[in-house]
């Protein structure tokens, strides 16, 4: 695979899979390990912290951390990735709509929910892509105090980041099971929005769109693809709209912004 269009610092992945049974052993390796829990639940102990996980959550196990899982459910699923990164980062846990987006982008590639094959050149560079912007991320946020948003709130920009493209206010307002007044009333009381809840959409997809341009290899077409976009037109139109430059000039200036 070229990866000559990817960032310096890029996770490479040694490996991936499914499986319902954890290493009860206490063990540590030279390696990053991510546990995704899809079903179940996992309590899991290292040297820093004990965790539990349900599903949707995830322990990102950093080199040389010693670690084991002391108990399971037998019905407990989870998925397992392992790989190389240069930077430092700490076991953290951080559950947001950017989070849950990449963690839900790489599980449906891995259990073929979405295309390309996870066995596929293009499958592993986007599965990498997902993971480098998680762990950018979570880097990103330690050090700062999260934003105090609500339940409701974060649901939405799940749903957005989910559906990318072709989601848009109607469907908004079907996905929490109410009236389209009732909808704007909730949303004008637990967010801090002062536009319309279409630019608030915009702004969300134009937050992803951001994060593939500024951590992402993958190509300007794939980018508009995964997030549903009919055509690299529309995609280009919408970050020209947002930003005030084409996509490729504007991911030049994001990568030039981010620090070495």
């Amino acid at each position: 695979m070229d990866r000559k269009n990817f960032p310096e610092e890029f996770p490479e992945l040694l490996y991936f899979g499914k499986g319902n049974t954890m290493a009860s052993t206490p063990h540590l390796h030279s390696f990053y390990q991510l546990e995704i829990c899809i079903d179940g639940e996992f309590h899991g102990q290292s040297r820093e912290k004990s965790v539990r996980l349900l599903p949707g959550h995830y322990w990102l196990i950093p080199p040389e951390t010693l670690h084991h899982f002391v108990s399971y459910q037998k019905t407990a699923e989870y998925y397992t990735l392992k790989f190389n990164f240069g930077p430092a980062i700490p076991e953290t846990e951080l559950y947001d709509d950017v989070t849950r987006y990449h963690l839900e982008a790489i599980r449906r590639i891995i259990c073929s929910e979405s295309t390309p094959s996870a066995f596929s050149d293009a499958g592993k560079e986007i599965m990498e892509s997902h993971l480098y912007a998680f762990l950018q991320h979570i880097a990103a946020q330690v050090n700062q105090p999260q934003k105090d948003e609500s339940d409701f709130i974060m649901r939405l920009k799940e749903e957005i980041c989910y559906h990318g493209y072709k989601m848009n206010v109607n469907e908004l307002v079907q996905f929490c099971r109410c009236t389209r007044p009732q909808f704007k009333y909730r949303f004008k009381k637990e967010s801090h929005w002062k536009g319309s809840i279409k630019k608030f959409i915009d702004h969300v997809l134009f937050e992803v769109a951001e994060n593939h341009l500024k951590y992402s290899g993958m190509s300007l077409s794939r980018i508009a693809e995964i997030m549903h976009f009919p055509n690299l037109s529309l995609f280009s139109r919408f970050i020209r709209n947002q930003s005030g430059y084409p996509p490729s000039i504007y991911r030049k200036i994001l990568r030039e912004q981010t620090p070495k």
